[in-house]
């Protein structure tokens, strides 16, 4: 390969050094390989290392001037191998290290920097510590003191509740300190002489080799200055759930878990913009470490305990599927969108599915059956994760995986949970195939007949049938809306007062007629409910002319599309992009006392998802074309003060620009912080109202269904826009959440506050 490489180098030395600085950064489970390489090129041609060498360090301080923080950690573990493959003296691999550490004394920056700083050292110090301790034991002793004195003087970061995804504590896992555990184990990990069996060591296969070589020097790197902007790339060791209480890995070390799982975290997060990439580098990972580490495909289910004095191989599948699932699952956010997980998932099934299948399966019996101990949030994300994923594979499930829900209280956790996961198949598929493909004992959770609208006004005996009916076959002929107003709601108004209804009720079936039957005739497609709403809008915004009237509109099309939650979000949301209904009435929809009884199932807490996230979008929208005119604005400013532009009209039209924007924005977060504000004080009233039912009944409100689903999502809802909640907490504090109210309610609100002070806590 050396050969090949230097062949290569002399013909396209910049692709050469391209590629090999590619392979350091993006594939960090081969990092002993390519130190070992590059030693072994080292040996037979100085110059050329030195060139390539260039080319790395050159890359490594632009990383630190970029502030790419996992590309500057995998190139210091780089680093750290070239110390085992001789390329440079365990001391100037240390006096890179020493450049870090010396910046962890550093008063008066973030935690989040000065963790990001001491893991990155950490993390590189396994690769090389046993060389590092034999060759250089004094120079290692520093740094990891330097070390030491930062986490002793560090404040403790507390674990919370409302970060755990399990609640069970035998399920709890490791500390949301992930620096700190990583700490532990390092220390552990050096009094035990820096042994890492898992991790390859080529280079011992090449000693001779590259004990001939001579060895070359790093320069000095200087790390980029703290900033705001840098504050959102600063990385932190990978939280692991324990899916399965441990059992496939119990044969590892602590610190071989961790760099197993820091390894599969990267490739997750590098390979994001190509999954069937990702799923094919994550299956051959067996390829990348010490033989005997992981099962031979053939081999029965890893062993519990060990056998005849050697470790039990482990399952790369039931590891890699674990991974996976606990990216997706990290709180308060997962790193990427819910989609790719499900994708990534699916792309590593279809490498080798009767494999995979068997691993998914395993974990997600264990995550279903611990339902009742998790967090409400991520059973939504798992209801999303599996439907995408069974859509893929002719719903090839345990047959006997939900049998428990064909017995259990229709708002125990595992019959909603397999009832949302069927929904959801029928929506990426349809009714006739999911009920075909699911085992038969569980089509009692399906409803028995496709959804279909619920047209109230086709019903015989409905007194409104008729006028209905003519309103149907006028927008059928397309008439336009100002005829239809003329015509067609004239009747129906006509026949309100033939019926004796007046005022605001008539207006309220003038308006239930005319949604309904718009519904009706876009109930076909997307496309079609598009056509009918765009061509109808101004009367639709005219029936929709006040706050009781727009939330009438919202239970009118919850009721149409009752049977069809799919349809109902679409419709919501198009409909508060042509502003006919807007977010208050969605929220109070959501929040009404007949539509409470819904609260265990997932679709109104989508749409109020959806709400949340249209207020917070326009914010950012109205904040990023704010930031767009400000950077033009002080382009042109120092292009007229060169004297290159002339453009006095130019700089009133940029000044107000700005001045407008400006107002927008203010204008948009009042507005968000109104929603929030009303979102948050129907939750608590919610959840006061249904604990004083439940103690006025002798009940603990805990073990009732429907107050467990709600309390969950009220966490979610804290922890999802936590954010927001960060920029108006004195005014929740004072209009929401005031100490007088039940703790059990307040205990959430004190812990998300507790988060935000921690996520910007600051080295003092």
């Amino acid at each position: 390969m050396t050969e090949i490489l230097d062949n290569d180098y002399n013909k396209f030395p910049h692709a050469v050094k391209e590629t090999f600085l590619g392979c350091i950064v993006d594939l960090p489970q081969k990092t002993p390989l390519y130190g070992t390489l590059l030693g072994l090129v080292n040996a037979k041609s100085f110059d050329m290392t030195q060139a390539l060498l260039k080319e790395i360090t050159d890359q490594f301080q632009i990383a630190l001037d970029s502030n790419k923080w996992r590309d500057i950690k995998l190139m210091l573990r780089f680093f750290a191998e070239l110390v085992n493959s001789n390329v440079v003296l365990p001391e100037t691999f240390l006096n890179v290290a020493r450049t870090f550490t010396d910046e962890l004394g550093s008063g008066g920056v973030s935690l989040k920097r000065s963790d990001c700083i001491a893991y990155v050292v950490m993390s590189a110090l396994p690769n090389a510590g046993a060389v590092l301790s034999e060759r250089a034991p004094v120079e290692l002793d520093a740094i990891v003191t330097a070390i030491h004195d930062y986490m002793k003087a560090r404040p403790k970061v507390q674990d919370l509740d409302i970060l755990r995804v399990f609640k069970d504590e035998q399920r709890i896992g490791e500390s949301q300190d992930t620096i700190g555990t990583f700490w532990s184990v390092l220390q552990e990990l050096g009094s035990d002489g820096w042994k890492v069996p898992i991790l390859m060591k080529q280079y011992k296969n090449f000693d001779h080799e590259l004990s001939q070589a001579l060895q070359h020097e790093l320069p000095k790197f200087v790390l980029p200055r703290p900033s705001e902007v840098a504050e959102t790339s600063y990385i932190r060791p990978v939280l692991s759930l324990d899916i399965t209480n441990g059992k496939n890995e119990m044969t590892l070390s602590k610190m071989e878990r961790i760099l197993l799982h820091d390894i599969i975290a990267d490739l997750i997060d590098i390979m994001e913009v190509n999954r069937k990439e990702c799923a094919k580098y994550l299956v051959g990972l067996a390829n990348n470490f010490e033989p005997g580490v992981f099962q031979h495909p053939d081999d029965d289910e890893a062993m519990d305990t060990e056998e005849n004095g050697e470790r039990r191989a482990i399952s790369l599948p039931l590891l890699v599927v674990e991974q996976i699932l606990s990216q997706m699952l990290r709180l308060p956010a997962s790193c990427f969108p819910q989609v790719y997980y499900a994708a990534l998932a699916i792309e590593v099934a279809k490498t080798d599915a009767d494999i995979v299948s068997p691993a998914i399966s395993k974990v997600i019996r264990s995550l279903y059956d611990g339902f009742e101990k998790t967090d409400v949030e991520c059973i939504h994300r798992l209801e999303v994760w599996f439907a995408h994923y069974l859509s893929n594979f002719n719903f090839e499930i345990e047959k006997d995986l939900f049998d428990n829900a064909l017995t259990a209280n229709e708002r125990h956790p595992h019959v909603c949970f397999a009832q949302d996961v069927f929904a959801k198949e029928i929506h990426l598929s349809y009714y006739e195939r999911t009920k075909t493909d699911m085992p038969k004992q569980y089509q009692i959770l399906i409803p028995p007949e496709a959804p279909a609208p619920h047209f109230r006004f086709r019903e015989e005996g409905n007194v409104y049938q008729s006028v209905a009916r003519g309103l149907v076959e006028r927008m059928t002929a397309k008439m336009p809306a100002e005829e239809l107003e003329e015509t067609g709601i004239k009747a129906i108004r006509s026949k309100c007062d033939e019926e004796g209804v007046q005022g605001v009720e008539q207006e309220k079936v003038v308006q239930e007629i005319f949604i309904e039957c718009v519904l009706l005739l876009g109930s076909k497609s997307f496309s079609h409910v598009l056509n009918v709403i765009e061509r109808y809008l101004p009367l639709l915004q005219k029936l929709c002319n006040d706050p009781e009237m727009r939330l009438n509109a919202v239970k009118t099309i919850a009721s149409f599309w009752r049977n069809n939650t799919q349809f109902l979000g679409i419709v919501v949301d198009k409909l508060l992009n042509y502003s006919v209904i807007d977010p208050p009435s969605v929220i109070g929809w959501v929040f009404d006392s007949e539509q409470t009884q819904n609260m265990h199932r997932a679709y109104p807490w989508e749409s109020l998802r959806l709400v949340c996230d249209k207020v917070v979008g326009r914010v950012e929208q109205v904040k990023d074309a704010l930031a767009d005119v400000e950077r033009r604005h002080e382009r042109f400013e120092k292009l007229r003060e060169e004297g290159i532009i002339q453009d006095e009209e130019g700089r009133e039209e940029e000044r107000t620009k700005t001045q407008e924007l400006s107002a927008e924005l203010q204008r948009v977060q009042q507005d968000e912080r109104e929603i929030f504000l009303i979102v948050f004080q129907r939750f608590v009233t919610l959840l006061t109202e249904l604990i004083r039912v439940y103690e006025a009944r002798g009940v603990e409100p805990a073990k009732e269904w429907l107050y467990w689903w709600t309390f969950g999502w009220y966490t979610a809802f804290l922890r999802m826009y936590h954010s927001q909640v960060s920029s108006m907490l004195v005014q929740l504090e004072s209009v929401v959440f005031p100490d007088t109210l039940d703790q059990t309610i307040l205990e959430p609100f004190k812990q998300i506050r507790q988060y935000i002070n921690q996520e910007h806590l600051v080295i003092s």
